[in-house]
């Protein structure tokens, strides 16, 4: 996935809505389940800069549809966190 602006702690609020968009098929036993350029929806649940003596901060996110290519929208539960795996 890509997303398609910069989520910090600097510039990030907790309720910001970001897309994000799927940039190769996923693909399950029975073929694609997830095709390219679906487009996933999601915001920001909370938000920790970084503190003293080198600790990182961390932005948890929530996802809730995706849109496909075809315009089919398809809720979603997903969550994501950098807290305990930090995307570097």
């Amino acid at each position: 996935m890509v997303v398609s602006n910069i989520l910090n702690t600097e510039n990030s609020e907790e309720g910001d809505e970001f897309f994000a968009e799927v940039t190769g098929d996923v693909i399950g036993d029975k073929g694609v389940i997830i095709p390219k350029g679906t487009v996933a929806h999601g915001s920001i649940k909370q938000t920790s800069e970084a503190k003293r003596l080198g600790r990182d901060g961390y932005i948890d996110l929530s996802f809730d549809y995706l849109v496909t290519p075809d315009g089919r929208e398809i809720p979603i539960e997903g969550k994501m966190s950098t807290k305990l795996h930090p995307i570097k």
